[in-house]
């Protein structure tokens, strides 16, 4: 008696192996897609708030807001603050970054490369008599020049600041 595979059983045995390795390959795709969107969303998530907040403190600490005007809007934000060497700063997109310019000293970008920043809105929302009031704005995308689905990720952040 002779033993072996016969041809049936060795195609039996190849769609199921096939069938398992499948199962894996689309399990890991989708596991490494999942990893990928979360990376993209917590970068966006986490630089926007730091920016934000970042924008926030500066805002709260100031003396006086210098542009825009009262109920006017602008894509740069300019304050007077009580420390001298840092006035004025001035908030600014350039190049699709986020920067600030804390007075004679070289502007500075707030957010990494891996981002970019576009619809930076700041709006004096200040009645006349009072310290003053900005609303701020901007969207802030994940770069992805690959153009892969996993990086789409864009949110835009929104907060209002009143001068103390």
């Amino acid at each position: 008696m002779k033993r072996g595979f016969t041809l049936v059983e060795l195609i039996i045995y190849i769609a199921i192996l096939s069938v398992v390795l499948l199962g894996i390959v689309s399990t890991m795709y989708l596991v490494f897609s999942a990893r990928s969107k979360a990376y993209a969303v917590n970068e966006v998530e986490e630089q926007g708030a730091l920016i934000m907040e970042s924008m926030a403190r500066t805002i709260r600490s100031a003396d006086a807001i210098n542009s825009p005007a009262i109920a006017s809007s602008s894509s740069t934000l300019s304050v007077a603050t009580y420390d001298l060497t840092k006035n004025p700063t001035v908030f600014d997109l350039n190049a699709n970054q986020i920067r600030i310019k804390e007075g004679a000293a070289s502007a500075v970008v707030l957010n990494n490369s891996r981002l970019t920043v576009s619809n930076m809105l700041f709006t004096n929302v200040s009645r006349y008599g009072t310290a003053g009031v900005i609303k701020i704005e901007f969207t802030l995308s994940y770069a992805n020049p690959g153009n892969a689905k996993e990086f789409n990720y864009s949110k835009t952040f929104y907060s209002s600041v009143a001068l103390r």
